[in-house]
C-alpha cells in the first residue's frame, strides 16, 4: 500500500523579495496604522478627559509620555503589543522565516520611522533648502529633549529594545501557527498507516456488499424466470441449498484492516 501521499502539503508560499516586502507592509500597516492608531486615539481621549494629566498638547505618538514612570511603562507595553502584532502577522503570512530575515525585517519595522525621517531630511536638504533650516531645528530640538534627560533617554532606548524583542519573538510564533488547511499538522507515520488501513477495510466491506447485492439480484432474476416459464415450482425450491450455492463468504472488517 502506497501511503507516501497521505496528508502531504501541496500549497506553496512565494519567497520572492517582492512577496516578502508585501507581507512586511501588510503586517506593519495592520500593527501600526490600524491597531496602533486605535490605541493612540483611545489614549488621547483618556487624556482629554483629564485621566492621564499629560496636558492639552499631548500626542500619543510621542516617544515620551510625560514624567510619570507608570505612564511610560504603559507606553512600553503598548509598543511591545503593536510590535508583537506585526511580528505575529508577518510570521503567519510568511510561514517560514530564516534567522537573517527575522533580524532584517524586525530592524526595518523598529527603525522604519527613523529611516523615513532621514530620507525626508535629505529630500528637504536638496530640494527645499529654504525649509531645511527650520526642519533641522525641529530635529535638533527633538534630539536635545531626548538626550538632555536620563529619564527620557532610558525610556526611548527601552522602547526600541521592547519593540525589537517583541517583533522578533512573535515572528517565530506566527510562523508556527496552522494557517492553511494544506498545512495541517500531520500525525506520526504509524498513525497515518493505521488510518489508511481502516479506510481500506471500509472499501473492501463496501466492495463485498456490492458483489453480494449483485449476486442476490442475479439469483432473483433467475428464479423469477424459471418460475414464470414453468421450469421450476415453488414447492420444488430448496432455499437452504440454493442460498448456500450463491453465498459469498463475508470478511470481517478487522481481517480486512490487517491485510
Amino acid at each position: 500500500m502506497d501511503t507516501s501521499h497521505i496528508l502531504k502539503p501541496t500549497a506553496t508560499v512565494s519567497n520572492s523579495l517582492f512577496s516578502k516586502i508585501k507581507r512586511f507592509l501588510a503586517a506593519a500597516l495592520l500593527a501600526d496604522f490600524v491597531l496602533g492608531n486605535a490605541i493612540n486615539v483611545f489614549i488621547e481621549n483618556l487624556n482629554k478627559k483629564g485621566l492621564l494629566g499629560l496636558g492639552s498638547d499631548f500626542q500619543a505618538y510621542q516617544m515620551i509620555w510625560g514624567e510619570s514612570i507608570w505612564l511610560n511603562i504603559l507606553h512600553l507595553i503598548i509598543l511591545g503589543l503593536t510590535a508583537g502584532i506585526f511580528g505575529f502577522t508577518f510570521g503567519y503570512l510568511s510561514r517560514r522565516v530564516s534567522l537573517s530575515e527575522k533580524i532584517i525585517f524586525t530592524f526595518f519595522y523598529v527603525f522604519i520611522r527613523l529611516i523615513f525621517l532621514a530620507l525626508f531630511s535629505v529630500i528637504i536638504e536638496f530640494f527645499i533648502p529654504s525649509a531645511a533650516t527650520t526642519w533641522n531645528e525641529v530635529i535638533g530640538l527633538t534630539i536635545y529633549v531626548i538626550t538632555s534627560s536620563a529619564f527620557n533617554a532610558t525610556f526611548v532606548i527601552l522602547g526600541y529594545i521592547v519593540m525589537f524583542a517583541s517583533a522578533f519573538y512573535f515572528i517565530d510564533k506566527g510562523s508556527k501557527v496552522i494557517n492553511d488547511p494544506y498545512y495541517t499538522t500531520k500525525p506520526p507515520i504509524a498513525e497515518q498507516k493505521e488510518i489508511a488501513k481502516i479506510f481500506l477495510s471500509f472499501n473492501e466491506k463496501l466492495s463485498f456488499l456490492q458483489k453480494k447485492k449483485q449476486t442476490l439480484t442475479d439469483l432473483f432474476k433467475t428464479l423469477l424466470h424459471e418460475l414464470m416459464t414453468g421450469q421450476r415450482r415453488v414447492h420444488e425450491i430448496e432455499f437452504e441449498t440454493l442460498t448456500k450455492a450463491y453465498k459469498i463468504k463475508e470478511q470481517p472488517l478487522s481481517m480486512a484492516a490487517e491485510k
